[in-house]
């Protein structure tokens, strides 16, 4: 299944596979909400043909090389944040307490202290200590700069030293 790159933000996806496979299913056997609507498909005919030209998962491999290593260092330096983990833009980091385990407190307040940096993200996991990213695919290099500028001002504001310390004052 491919989605969410296909439609650029419109609701749209497809089904990939091997002929073989998917013409053994029945016509109409495979149905979808995302079915069919005529400017999703025209947004993701133009995606495909834009996707051919610049060929954006080597942009997403790069921004997302970038971004990773920008999280790596994030972790070396602050001890609330983990190290990140992912292929390509879909990175992922747990939020850690005082004491270096997993903490969904944590998580929230990060999450809650990169909303004020301008920046939405989810968070959850089995621990739901983990913040997810998932920016778009074709995210440019000023992009990729202020969402690294917003997670390191998330971190710092969200940091379980800097809460402890805040409860102290």
């Amino acid at each position: 299944m491919v989605g969410k790159a296909l439609g650029n933000g419109l609701p749209i996806s497809a089904v990939l596979g091997d002929p073989a496979l998917l013409d053994a299913l029945p016509s109409g056997a495979h149905s979808s909400t995302f079915a069919g609507h005529p400017l999703a498909c025209a947004a993701g005919a133009e995606v495909v043909d834009a996707m051919l030209e610049t060929r954006p998962w080597r942009l997403a491999r790069e921004a997302g090389s970038t971004l990773r290593d920008s999280l790596a260092a994030l972790a070396a330096t602050v001890p609330g944040v983990g190290p990140p983990r992912g292929e390509g833009l879909l990175v992922a980091f747990d939020c850690l307490d005082g004491s270096g385990r997993p903490s969904a407190a944590a998580a929230r307040a990060f999450a809650a202290a990169a909303l004020r940096a301008g920046v939405v993200l989810r968070h959850g996991g089995w621990s739901g200590s983990t913040v997810k990213l998932s920016p778009p695919l074709l995210l440019e290099d000023g992009e990729v700069s202020f969402l690294t500028e917003a997670l390191r001002a998330a971190a710092e504001r969200a940091t379980p030293a800097r809460e402890e310390a805040h409860a102290l004052l």
